[in-house]
């Protein structure tokens, strides 16, 4: 008579997890070894505060004294059935156990388990979530808007919204525009616009767009128990198959569970220890009494936050976790953050377990405590501000009469964030010509440069150890009219907006300068008149269509140089014989992108050039 052998046991645990997990980067100011340094000198007993012991004098000190840090907050776990009310009595029962079991997740990290390891040894825990959903949409819709429209899509040369549409007219009714649209516009690849809301009001200083949607994709995860065998034949059938899109995203769950897959196969034996479960706990409690009734009994005790560190090389370094030893917290900081870097969070529930166990060394009935931890949820945060810095202000000018010499100075403006570190002064003649770049100071002490987004000629830049808030006009005489301006650039390479604009002038009969308003400030820099009446800057060419595919640039000079009523010469063209250079800005409209072109002009002439005389 045949037998058949008992199925094995899974155990199902259900640990609650933190809902609305959210984690933001807060960027408050600048100082020099922020890509460098983690802490930048944060005093430790702040670095050390407990976040179950977070109060109101901590947050203050948080807000307004540390650099940098990334705020988490979700929604409480309830500890509490369906249907029941939990009292303020029973909460400070909880908190006082809490503090009889001090440091009780610290103290016994290494044996928490995840709810889904409460199983028999031929399952694996597998999360699915798909980090890089934004990456792969904006590939295979743009490589798409290649494919079907014969046409390579590029910020420059359209639109999102014309691709958008265009895509969208030749794809199936059910691919909604939005879609395309979202996928194309996502915060890899569109930064987004930065602005002030109000001049005034520092704290409403951050306002960007982003594609929320596109980051809840990112979000949304899949965690789940399957039989290693299953896993082992799924990951393998898609990694042989050459048309899988799958076979980057499975490799290395395939090598893993082919690992796991050994390991159970090297021992085909029938053994009693196949049907344990073990797990390893942090306290066993033999019932002596044979009429004991064992139940299982659970408590939430606190949270645990991950924390690991993305490297540019996409390297993943594991960082030191953050331990809440309370479950009615939903607050926490974490001030250990490198500006520039890419931290990945994920948060889990920890739960108190009373299980009924058996004593395999005596045989006798016990009960231990586990403690479990819930799925986790994650969050990528990259330590990077996007608020370009407000224009400067107080600009004015004065003449020094002894030596003919015009002096423009400024003030920083209101910048709670302390990091602008250059200043650029601009001139123009009229309102319809660009203004010229005069001078660059660059102070900036940062132990890692960002990336520079501007390239002024090496000539017009002067490093500097400390800010300068003056220049001075060597150009400027009593007979000049000139339209001045200041821009200011942060650490970070984000520029301002043009501060207010002034005409100078010098009065001969009053022998004074005469200064008049032009534009208030805020003026963006591709567009100088925005703000001023009825003088709209005029585009030298402005086209939209689908003929803005291609620009042929004609280079056909009438003259080479002027010669004025003096029998002077002046040079129209600049070439490279003369280090000259032309720059031109294209710009978006749509997207607000810009993309500015060097041309040089490369002077192979060997006969005599026309020239063009004043007096002709």
């Amino acid at each position: 008579m045949s037998h058949s052998l008992p199925s094995e046991e899974v155990f199902v645990v259900d640990v609650p997890e933190a809902k609305k997990f959210d984690a933001i980067f807060d960027y408050n100011f600048f100082v020099p070894d922020e890509q460098v340094s983690e802490i930048s000198n944060i005093p430790s007993k702040i670095l050390n505060k407990k976040s179950e012991e977070i109060d109101v004098e901590y947050v203050q000190y948080v807000q307004t004294r540390v650099p940098r840090f990334v705020k988490f907050t979700w929604e409480k776990v309830s500890t509490s059935s369906s249907g029941n009310q939990v009292t303020e009595t029973d909460i400070r029962k909880n908190a006082a156990k809490g503090n009889k079991q001090r440091n009780l997740i610290k103290n016994n990290y290494e044996k928490i388990i995840s709810e889904n390891k409460i199983s028999s040894q031929n399952y694996v825990d597998v999360t699915f979530q798909d980090s890089e959903i934004d990456n792969k949409l904006y590939s295979f819709v743009s490589g798409s808007y290649a494919l079907l429209t014969s046409n390579e899509f590029t910020q420059a040369n359209t639109s999102y919204g014309l691709a958008a549409a265009k895509l969208n007219a030749i794809t199936p009714k059910n691919i909604d525009q939005s879609l395309i649209y979202k996928s194309l516009v996502q915060p890899k690849h569109a930064y987004g616009a930065s602005q002030y809301k109000d001049e005034n009001d520092i704290s409403s200083r951050k306002s960007s767009v982003k594609n929320e949607s596109i980051n809840s994709l990112k979000n949304t995860f899949i965690n789940t128990q399957i039989n290693s065998k299953l896993l082992n034949g799924i990951t393998s059938r898609n990694i042989k198959d050459p048309f899988s899109p799958y076979t980057l995203d499975l490799e290395p769950l395939y090598k893993e569970s082919n690992k796991f897959n050994n390991k159970i196969n090297k021992n085909n034996s029938v053994s009693e220890s196949k049907f344990k479960t073990v797990v390893p706990y942090i306290d066993i409690k033999v019932d002596k009494a044979s009429s004991h009734v064992q139940r299982t009994v659970s408590e939430i005790v606190g949270y645990v936050i991950d924390k690991s560190e993305i490297g540019d090389d996409g390297v993943v370094r594991q960082l030191p976790p953050i331990i809440i030893e309370s479950s009615h917290v939903n607050v926490a900081y974490d001030l250990k953050v490198r500006y520039n870097q890419t931290y990945c969070y994920s948060i889990r529930t920890i739960a108190l377990f009373s299980l009924p166990a058996v004593d395999y060394e005596n045989g006798q009935l016990a009960t231990i405590q586990v403690l479990v931890s819930s799925k986790p949820i994650k969050r990528y945060v990259t330590a990077r501000e996007d608020v370009a810095p407000p224009p400067p202000a107080d600009i004015n000018f004065t003449w020094n009469y002894e030596t003919d010499k015009l002096l423009i100075h400024w003030a920083f403006p209101p910048n709670q964030q302390r990091d602008i570190k250059k200043f650029q002064v601009f001139r123009r003649k009229t309102t319809n010509e660009p203004f010229e770049l005069l001078k660059e100071y660059d102070f900036d002490d940062s132990l890692v440069k960002s990336i520079i987004r501007e390239k002024p000629a090496s000539k017009l830049i002067e490093k500097l150890t400390s800010p300068a808030t003056f220049y001075i006009d060597d150009d400027f005489n009593k007979d000049s009219k000139y339209i001045y301006t200041i821009c200011c650039i942060d650490a970070h390479g984000l520029t301002s907006n043009y501060g207010a604009q002034f005409e100078l002038s010098f009065d001969r009969f009053k022998n004074q300068l005469y200064k008049t308003l032009i534009s208030h400030r805020g003026a963006p820099k591709p567009y100088p008149n925005l703000y001023i009446p009825g003088k709209g800057f005029v585009d030298v060419a402005h086209v939209g269509g689908n003929h803005t595919k291609r620009l042929s640039l004609y280079f056909v000079p009438q003259f080479y140089e002027l010669e004025d009523e003096k029998g002077r010469m002046h040079r129209v063209l600049s070439t490279n014989q003369t280090n000259g250079m032309y720059k031109f800005q294209f710009i978006n409209v749509d997207n607000q992108k810009s993309e500015t072109i060097t041309v040089k002009i490369d002077d192979r002439l060997t006969g005599e050039k026309p020239t063009i005389n004043f007096d002709s």
